[in-house]
């Protein structure tokens, strides 16, 4: 099953922040989804919705029942390792649909900090994180690089501009 966000707007609040968007599965245009930020639920708007049913709602449950549960990490604090005593959590609709926006605002900010800065990751670099050059991405950079950092994997060629 592929997702894929469009017209995707964030907003700041005095919760936090929230979010909206379109949720395309598979190609087709399934969900308008709602995070208003003021510490709800996400509300979900399904486009195929006859009589209160609607196949790619169900799609979409399934696929979210079948994932496994997140674990939680050993750097987690505490509260949140007392919340989940077993060590992982449940994977549900709100938090599935948040990880989806969240991937997709950092993918969009890292595509902006690739059009002047050249980004690369070292193998022992924690998740999420990568050393910013301020200087275009070229090969002649990457070379110069790659002379001290053999190992290095640049995330300008790794995303897809």
């Amino acid at each position: 099953m592929k997702f894929e966000i469009k017209k995707f707007g964030s907003m700041r609040t005095p919760d936090g922040g929230g979010y909206s968007f379109d949720l395309y599965i598979d190609g087709a245009k399934a969900a308008f989804v709602c995070q208003e930020g003021n510490g709800g639920c996400t509300m979900v708007q399904w486009y195929d919705r006859v009589h209160g049913k609607s196949a790619l709602e169900d799609k979409f449950a399934a696929h979210v029942a079948a994932l496994p549960p997140e674990v939680i990490p050993e750097t987690a604090e505490q509260w949140e390792k007392d919340l989940y005593p077993g060590g992982t959590r449940a994977i549900d609709t709100d938090t599935f649909l948040a990880g989806l926006a969240d991937d997709y605002e950092n993918a969009r900010r890292i595509k902006r900090l690739c059009r002047t800065k050249t980004l690369y990751r070292l193998p022992n670099d924690k998740p999420g994180t990568f050393w910013e050059v301020r200087k275009p991405f070229s090969p002649d950079l990457k070379a110069r690089l790659l002379a001290k950092h053999p190992q290095a994997v640049f995330v300008n060629e790794t995303l897809s501009l």
